[in-house]
């Protein structure tokens, strides 16, 4: 017999517009249909005792899952500060974590990260690498990454090489990158 089946979205994909939003000055998005369990939204609520603008709307427990929209606006966020606990609900996303890190003023630190060096690349590495090319510092020590944040950068006369990882997010990173700082 056909059943029906309604999967949400993905929360990591999500991520990726989100953080367009939050960095765009003017910017409003509303995301439908979004898995929302608490072990896959760990960006979203450490980017919310950043300042974020971000809330969860329209919830239903749908099959045992949680989903729902996620409504965004432009926020001006303070420095993220990850303890290593949150690592495991946001692992897919601390790329753009970074990237959120490099384009706000004042010092961001994360730490429980060394698992990062064992996915399609060594993602902590490669940020840093797209970080420091556009004038972004970073310490990154086996366990834990400081970015220095300098706010928003206008980066249109520099060249930023990204090598063919074979890693589509860091691919995904440097594209949205792109886009924020020209």
């Amino acid at each position: 017999k056909p059943i029906n089946i309604n999967v949400a979205g993905d929360p990591s994909t999500a991520a990726f517009f989100t953080t367009l939003t939050l960095l765009n000055a003017g910017s409003m998005i509303k995301i439908k249909n979004v898995g929302l369990n608490p072990s896959r939204t760990g960006f979203y609520e450490i980017l919310k005792k950043q300042n974020a603008k971000i809330k969860f709307i329209n919830l239903k427990k749908q099959n045992n899952e949680i989903k729902g929209d996620i409504l965004v606006k432009s926020s001006k966020l303070k420095p993220i500060k990850a303890p290593a606990n949150i690592y495991p609900s946001t692992t897919d996303e601390y790329l753009l974590l970074f990237l959120i890190a490099g384009l706000q003023k004042g010092l961001s630190v994360f730490k429980g990260i060394s698992d990062l060096a064992n996915k399609e690349s060594s993602r902590a590495l490669e940020m840093k690498k797209i970080l420091n090319q556009i004038g972004v510092k970073c310490i990154l020590k086996k366990n834990e990454m400081k970015i220095f944040g300098k706010g928003m950068i206008n980066a249109k006369n520099k060249k930023v090489t990204v090598e063919n990882l074979q890693d589509h997010r860091i691919a995904m990173n440097a594209f949205i990158l792109a886009i924020l700082t020209n």
